[in-house]
């Protein structure tokens, strides 16, 4: 079991994989039923499993055997994962890019411990809860989905409203029609050579890779970085406000506008840069086509089948063809469709602010409980003081 078979906040169940001896190539840690197993690498990840049967692990995990005459697995497992336990742990890490928890504040930790009887009622609790929410992050998950079509089905109205047949005044155009003249209409990132994962530092220039383009906006909770000296040399892979990034691999076709805040950043070897003419097209139209358009998504299923890799290259995505609407329609296109966009986006922030954290629940347990403590402590102490 390694760290990328357990989810983000100890949900579900670890996917375990089964190897043969010889195959494990690399020191790892025996767990069984008797462990619970805490991972100290990237503690906000918030990563804790109690594992039902025996197996080996990444050494990221750290095996911790809980005394069963004070506390129980399951009570150790919820304390770990609640978020006063991961705030504990990301303060008491060292390492900015891969920040682990240190061994020594994770040993020194204090953990409240009611009565045995008390913890199994809290578990109980919290678990009984934790599949209830669980079913209604499935149904949020099923409304997600369902917000997304609407978002396709919008673009789909305005882009082929009547398959290939464009309304009047409108015209197809390729990418490379509408290119920069200045800059090359579509740019890859820096080969490997160019970059090499050593050079990344943990603070300088960012460099956007595949996982920081999102459908529609760009994701900067995770960046790698280079030094200025080293941004200079990669200068022709500098992105500006208003330019295009798409994924060329993986996930071929998520896009986004670069916001302003990104300007003179880097691209990586697996994203194409498209530079606009914003008095031919408006960079954001442009976008809602390669996110919407059924005909460009035609086009990319057709001209990379039977390709030895799945991916879109420099030539591709130039001579890509899209519906260009005149310049004055393609920003009421925009507006429509950023309108329709925000009420996706709030319905899905509505739909996460109303879903609770089992770990929260099981903080807000202890909390009452120690509150409850406190309370009987000072009639206590009223009493024997009267």
């Amino acid at each position: 079991m390694g760290l990328g078979d357990v989810e983000r906040g100890g949900r579900g169940q670890a996917k375990l994989q089964l190897v043969k001896g010889k195959e494990v190539r690399s020191s790892c840690i025996q767990f069984d039923d008797r462990h619970v197993l805490y991972a100290k690498l990237r503690p906000y990840l918030n990563k804790v499993v109690i594992p039902q049967t025996e197996g080996v692990g990444s050494t990221e995990f750290v095996p911790l055997v809980p005394d069963s005459s004070i506390i129980t697995r399951r009570f150790l497992g919820w304390y770990l994962r609640s978020p006063q336990f991961v705030d504990y742990a990301v303060r008491n890490s060292t390492g900015s890019r891969m920040p682990r928890v240190r061994m020594s504040a994770l040993w020194q930790a204090d953990i409240p411990l009611p009565p045995l009887d008390e913890q199994r009622r809290i578990v109980a609790r919290i678990e009984e809860l934790s599949a209830h929410i669980e079913e209604a992050r499935r149904l949020r998950d099923v409304a997600g989905e369902e917000s997304e079509r609407l978002m396709s089905a919008a673009m789909r109205d305005v882009f082929a409203p009547s398959g290939d047949e464009l309304p009047y005044n409108w015209e197809w155009k390729t990418v490379e029609d509408v290119g920069d003249r200045e800059r090359d209409a579509v740019q890859t990132g820096p080969f490997g050579a160019q970059l090499k994962s050593s050079e990344f530092v943990e603070t300088g220039v960012p460099v956007l890779a595949i996982g920081n383009v999102q459908w529609g906006y760009l994701d900067t909770s995770e960046l790698k970085y280079v030094t200025p000296q080293k941004a200079e040399q990669l200068s022709r892979y500098r992105v500006r406000p208003g330019d295009i990034l798409f994924t060329r691999m993986g996930t071929v076709g998520r896009s986004c506008v670069v916001p302003t805040e990104a300007n003179d950043w880097l691209i990586s070897y697996h994203l194409l840069r498209v530079s606009v003419d914003k008095n031919r097209c408006n960079p954001k139209y442009l976008n809602y086509c390669f996110r919407g358009a059924p005909q460009i998504e035609a086009q990319i299923e057709q001209r990379s089948r039977g390709a030895t890799r799945s991916g879109v290259n420099t030539k591709i995505l130039a001579s890509l063809r899209f519906p260009a609407a005149p310049l004055s329609a393609q920003h009421s296109i925009i507006e429509y469709l950023d309108g329709v966009q925000s009420q996706v986006t709030s319905l899905k922030q509505a739909q996460e602010a109303a879903m609770v954290s089992p770990a929260r629940l099981f903080e807000g347990r202890l909390a009452r409980l120690n509150g409850l403590n406190r309370e009987r402590k000072e009639a206590l102490a009223g009493l024997s003081m009267g």
